[in-house]
């Protein structure tokens, strides 16, 4: 058995790291709209569902394709659906009782796999659950995605509550 030395097992085991990293986190194209700090308080008992949607942006001249979407430090809140819709008349869905009423909600389709094409701006929704007593909370959204063959991770720019009473 050989033994590596600590700097040497340091070295090896950032490199293993690196190696199973395909993401460029924060730099790609794609981009949430609105401020750069949101936060979002939907009222909410335990066991109850509500909708919370973010605006996603593809640039002109590029064509993402979600590969993923998560909550980023979840607590007591758990992500059921996450479906891409369009923006009618100039207005995505916010944040709305499950389910939505907006005709929006009628066009959503899964987000994983969905294409954004080029030069369009979409309605990211959330369908999320609290599961405890306690406020459900999540720092932000994060989407996976690719783009020209290069995968991209972004976190998106509103945190989450899900409480009995909002503030």
């Amino acid at each position: 058995m050989t033994h590596l030395g600590g700097k040497a097992a340091a070295v090896t085991a950032v490199l293993l790291a690196l190696s199973g990293c395909s993401a460029s986190p924060g730099s790609g194209p794609l981009e949430y709209e609105g401020p750069e700090h949101n936060e979002v308080c939907v009222p909410a008992v335990p066991d109850t569902s509500m909708v919370v949607g973010e605006t996603i942006a593809a640039p002109d001249g590029v064509e993402a394709t979600v590969i993923d979407v998560t909550l980023v430090d979840p607590s007591n809140l758990k992500l059921t659906e996450a479906s891409i819709a369009p923006i009618i008349d100039q207005s995505g869905i916010g944040a709305s009782a499950y389910p939505p009423t907006e005709e929006a909600w009628t066009l959503r389709r899964d987000a994983t796999g969905a294409t954004l094409p080029e030069d369009t701006t979409s309605n990211l929704l959330l369908v999320l659950e609290r599961t405890g007593d306690t406020s459900g909370t999540a720092s932000s959204v994060q989407i996976r995605y690719t783009v020209g063959g290069t995968e991209y991770v972004e976190h998106g720019t509103t945190s989450i509550e899900l409480a009995e009473a909002c503030f």
